[in-house]
């Protein structure tokens, strides 16, 4: 089997553990594995035996002259290879591999990491998402989701029936989230201190994400300033990005001092492990990963309301506005017990799960090949 996979940017994050999952496990299985990739991109990594094409027309951004570049790139990649499956992920290259494959590739799937319409879009964003979503279904053969929120979302929309759907979780390294469970509350501190130079005995409230406005980090500023004012908790937010120029203006601008800090790119586990509560408040997701290591981890979590968050055991979900953010926050330091969630609640995004998963996929797709 040769697969081409078509990503609009592949940099670290949840879309690129996943699609880089995918392609591991089809490397394992014996398919020959490509993958186009658009301007942004980080290739490191990769297994040597998966075939990367740089396509640098392919951008996140609406571009006139540049989207019929990338069309006819991947036609021309796609007619060179000649492969039994094209495997799009995100918007842009969700549209764009999708058309340049019409009638020309035997199975097309769709993996749809985030919403691209609804609460956290406008009206006639959403319309036009909706359209096109709904042409390029014509051309799916089936869809993969990381969520049954996103499932329903695009069902109740019309985009195409339940049955085209299959909900596969993204993989998260439940073993290494849940070693932050044997972590005692001294050595909680000690790393806190140590680390991150933060007070040890005040709690730390902490956010893990790219800095980028829909990841909504200032309204999480803004909500959570007073409690870092009254001097019951610090917050620390790790990522980096776009924002990261605006939300040190906006700490600035409250008078937050270094109770408030960016810590840049910091990998998850470290975060976990000094804090007392993780909160996330993006606009439109999938399904956060971050809310499952969290869970794994033990940590407690408060997300505004988004796609996927009432997925994830455990999670208090706030309102979308973040107007009960604090509160919210507030009420789990204070619970005592703070509940944390099983681990075998989450246990269906670990990878081997999630491998078994993607392979009952594959069988499907060849189950209907040999129907054809």
């Amino acid at each position: 089997m040769k697969v081409l996979h078509v990503a609009t940017r592949h940099i670290p994050g949840g879309a690129h553990r996943n699609t880089t999952h995918w392609m591991e496990w089809q490397v394992d299985q014996g398919f020959e594995v490509h993958l186009a990739v658009g301007a942004e991109h980080v290739l490191t990594g990769l297994p040597s035996s998966i075939n990367p094409h740089v396509i640098p027309d392919l951008v996140r951004n609406v571009s006139p002259t540049r989207e019929p570049k990338a069309f006819f790139a991947l036609r021309r990649l796609i007619a060179e290879h000649r492969f039994d499956i094209i495997h799009t992920h995100q918007s842009k290259a969700g549209v764009l591999g999708r058309v340049a494959a019409r009638k020309t590739v035997p199975f097309v799937v769709h993996s749809i990491h985030g919403s691209t319409f609804g609460a956290g879009y406008g009206r006639s964003e959403t319309r036009a998402y909706i359209a096109i979503e709904r042409m390029c279904a014509n051309m799916t053969t089936a869809f993969v989701v990381v969520g049954d929120d996103l499932r329903r979302q695009f069902v109740d929309s019309g985009v195409a029936s339940d049955d085209r759907f299959w909900t596969i979780h993204s993989p998260i390294d439940i073993n290494a989230f849940a070693a932050i469970r044997k972590l005692s509350v001294g050595e909680r501190r000690s790393i806190r201190r140590t680390r991150f130079g933060f007070d040890a005995d005040r709690p730390l409230v902490v956010s893990i994400g790219r800095l980028e406005p829909g990841k909504r980090h200032r309204l999480l500023i803004e909500r959570l300033g007073p409690l870092v004012k009254q001097g019951r908790i610090d917050v620390a937010i790790a990522g980096s990005g776009v924002e990261e120029g605006t939300l040190r203006r906006t700490i600035d601008e409250l008078d937050l001092g270094d109770h408030v800090r960016l810590l840049g790119h910091v990998d998850a586990e470290s975060v976990l492990a000094i804090a007392d509560v993780l909160v996330h408040t993006s606009a439109a997701e999938g399904l956060a990963q971050v809310l499952v290591q969290a869970a794994a981890a033990g940590v407690p979590a408060v997300a505004t309301k988004v796609e996927g968050a009432s997925e994830v055991p455990g999670v208090r979900v706030v309102d979308q506005g973040a107007n009960e953010l604090a509160s919210a926050v507030a009420a789990v330091l204070n619970d005592a017990s703070r509940n944390h969630v099983a681990l075998e609640a989450v246990m269906s995004w670990h990878p081997d799960e999630v491998a078994r998963q993607i392979a009952v996929f594959h069988e499907d797709l060849l189950a209907r090949s040999i129907k054809n």
